[in-house]
């Protein structure tokens, strides 16, 4: 795996992203969130570096991109905080355990970097959306523990258009932790402020999204069925996409062309 030649690709996107070499999920280069690498750079860096480097790290903040790191299987806990969020997710990617999902924010955040604990005993947080500071690992890179390749489990950040990622309300991110807190998401929208809240739209922007895509691409309504479905188990553990009755039925009795059909005029 040349992961060079993946960096080369993202500095060569029409919206050129930075990514830097990675060992572990480690930047390998010193001032590595300050770097405004060239082609030549690149070369270089293949040059020292070829054998060691088992991964590419994308820096937060470029273009106003952030991503929101979730380290947690928990389904019940991550439909809490996909409801709260509510953003499209069909930029995502996984690696050992949970998602992270690409987003873009519009105006200056308030701070850089914001985390979050299940209990405050914790050393490592179960959430943390990185703004303007920060690297996240982007797939094919290796996980140190499971030495398993990172994957996309939606649209890849280098396929897609930097402008059609979702722009999250970043105003949401001073009450996080209060939905991790709370038992359900109920109890913690009693505690924010309206108009904050969102009105639980992200999934079905995210599964919209998708259909229009495939559509886009000739896919057939039974393909398309079968692609939601999947894509709704791996983004959305705990909140399946039964939107009504008759989706729900035409789903559990494997009737996808239906439910596609059902899904696309919803």
């Amino acid at each position: 795996m040349n992961y060079f030649d993946h960096i080369r690709e993202y500095l060569d996107k029409k919206d050129s992203l930075i990514c830097v070499p990675v060992r572990d999920k480690a930047p390998m280069l010193s001032d590595w969130n300050n770097l405004k690498p060239t082609q030549e750079d690149v070369d270089k860096w293949e040059e020292n570096l070829s054998g060691q480097c088992n991964g590419i790290g994308l820096l937060a903040g470029q273009h106003n991109i952030g991503y929101a790191d979730y380290d947690t299987d928990d389904g019940e806990l991550i439909h809490r905080i996909d409801e709260f969020l509510d953003i499209s997710q069909i930029c995502t990617k996984r690696g050992k355990k949970g998602k992270t999902v690409f987003f873009r924010y519009d105006k200056t955040p308030n701070k850089s970097k914001y985390t979050c604990k299940l209990y405050k005993t914790d050393k490592k947080p179960i959430l943390e959306v990185n703004l303007t500071v920060g690297q996240t690992v982007l797939p094919p890179s290796i996980h140190p523990e499971t030495r398993l390749p990172y994957k996309w489990i939606s649209q890849s950040l280098l396929d897609i258009d930097i402008e059609d990622l979702p722009i999250l309300d970043i105003d949401k991110l001073e009450y996080l932790q209060d939905i991790i807190d709370s038992k359900t998401t109920t109890e913690a929208f009693k505690n924010i402020p309206t108009g904050i809240t969102g009105e639980g739209s992200g999934k079905w922007l995210t599964m919209t999204s998708e259909c229009s895509r495939l559509l886009h691409h000739g896919h057939n309504e039974t393909e398309i069925a079968r692609t939601l479905v999947g894509m709704d188990r791996r983004l959305f553990p705990g909140n399946q996409f039964f939107l009504s009755n008759k989706i729900g039925k035409a789903l559990v009795g494997d009737d996808y062309e239906n439910a596609a059909v059902l899904i696309l005029f919803h």
